[in-house]
């Protein structure tokens, strides 16, 4: 039925998040970050592309331009963010 493909997808996007956690910035923040899901884990808004995303090189770094002290590829995000004047214009 329908309601079973449904749930077979949330089953394999759980699935795939956990295989994939060790690898991911997800991962490396449980190594390294303590309690990071009640600092950063707050203001990211997860679609996959990041927390579960393999390809960010995740470091500590002691810049202040980075949030909370991590420094990642951002290039590997794929992300358009609206501006002051996408909002106005829509």
């Amino acid at each position: 039925s329908e309601q079973i493909q449904l749930l077979q997808i949330e089953i394999d996007e759980i699935d795939f998040k956990i295989d994939n956690s060790k690898d991911s910035l997800f991962g490396w923040l449980n190594d390294h970050y303590p309690g990071w899901e009640n600092t950063i884990g707050k203001v990211i808004k997860d679609d996959g592309q990041v927390l579960f995303n393999s390809s960010l090189a995740p470091k500590l770094s002691g810049d202040t331009t980075t949030l909370y002290g991590i420094e990642i590829n951002l290039n590997e995000i794929n992300k358009n963010i609206k501006t002051v004047s996408d909002y106005e214009m829509a």
